[in-house]
């Protein structure tokens, strides 16, 4: 094995060993919300409201699966459909305040437990990962982006 495939292998191994670890927070429990359910939150929460058309393509689904899946998070109350102010035959799907507060609730105690631990690095080195995350986030993108 070449030193690159190396080191995308401890590379790959290092991340995901942390996300196992990150998924020790649970900051979910207590929520019962789905991972496709939290996936959906979390998209709406990004990205701001969205059609049932758009969160279907996120997950990779059909617009009625995502509309079976709006329905359970409709009933719990965490999201809101409203209709299009372009087209009456689209639905815009939109966090309640309910769901910011679940969300925001779970961010807070994820960000506490990086924080914690984010310290322990020195400031340069809290600035170089964050860099090149956001530029390997970037270029994954733009791979993906040029594969549809």
């Amino acid at each position: 094995m070449d030193d690159n495939n190396t080191s995308v292998l401890t590379f790959f191994d290092g991340l995901q060993r942390l996300i196992r670890l990150m998924r020790r927070t649970r900051p979910w429990d207590g929520h019962s919300i789905t991972r496709v359910q939290r996936f959906i939150l979390t998209t709406l929460t990004t990205q701001g409201p969205c059609t049932i058309g758009q969160l279907a393509e996120r997950l990779d689904v059909r617009p009625s699966t995502m509309s079976t899946m709006i329905d359970r998070l409709e009933l719990a109350k965490l999201v809101r459909r409203t209709t299009s102010h372009e087209d009456a035959r689209v639905k815009i799907v939109e966090l309640t305040d309910e769901g910011k507060a679940i969300v925001e609730s779970v961010r807070s105690a994820i960000m506490k437990e990086l924080a914690d631990s984010f310290t322990q690095l020195t400031e340069e080195e809290q600035q170089t990962f964050s860099r090149l995350v956001a530029k390997l986030s970037d270029i994954l993108q733009k791979q993906h982006e040029g594969h549809d």
